[in-house]
């Protein structure tokens, strides 16, 4: 019997996914549509903030810092959300899921 070795985990770095994202289709993620992008405050204009819906719908508000979560991208494009959130999905599947239903991600802060 041969002794175990540690095995290394292959995730991608969450804010280093997110940020390519942004500067790749121009968007911001903790404020989707603009709302206090402006330099007028745009009361009318809803708080789209990707992070905090992916703690709510993918992650289930259970992480810490320097956890592993598996972001099962094709359950989650099959369900019912916003529009904007749609965008952001596909984004992810078309850049680092393509051929994947899920990704590991390693979330640090």
């Amino acid at each position: 019997m041969t002794k175990p070795r540690p095995r290394s985990r292959k995730a991608l770095d969450y804010n280093e996914m997110i940020t390519y994202l942004e500067h790749k289709y121009s968007f911001n993620n903790r404020d989707f549509l603009g709302r206090y992008g402006k330099e007028i405050f745009d009361g009318k204009v809803p708080y789209c903030d990707f992070w905090h819906w992916m703690l709510k719908n993918a992650f289930y508000d259970d992480i810490s810092n320097g956890c592993y979560r598996t972001i099962y991208i094709d359950e989650l494009l099959e369900s019912q959300h916003p529009g904007w959130v749609n965008k952001i999905l596909t984004y992810i599947k078309r850049e680092f899921a393509s051929k994947k239903d899920s990704i590991e991600v390693f979330i640090a802060w």
